[in-house]
């Protein structure tokens, strides 16, 4: 996975059934050290895998660097 080069890093909060947050729990070791580490680790890989959508939605690296410009 390629690390975008974003400099400032967004704090989010969501609420999670039982079943996620067991298996972000899990995942702590492997994926990262905290269930915050688990969460920016899936949400970057989905975003790897789904470029292509994320690019028909005007959503790309390329788009962000344009809006944030303006």
């Amino acid at each position: 996975m390629k690390k975008n080069k974003a400099t400032s890093a967004q704090k989010i909060q969501s609420s999670v059934e039982e079943y996620t947050y067991f298996v972000l729990e899990g995942l702590i070791g492997n994926k990262g050290t905290s269930k915050s580490d688990v969460v920016s680790y899936i949400i970057k890989s989905w975003i790897d895998t789904n470029i292509q959508l994320l690019k028909e939605y005007d959503l790309s690296f390329k788009d962000f660097k344009k809006a944030k410009n303006n």
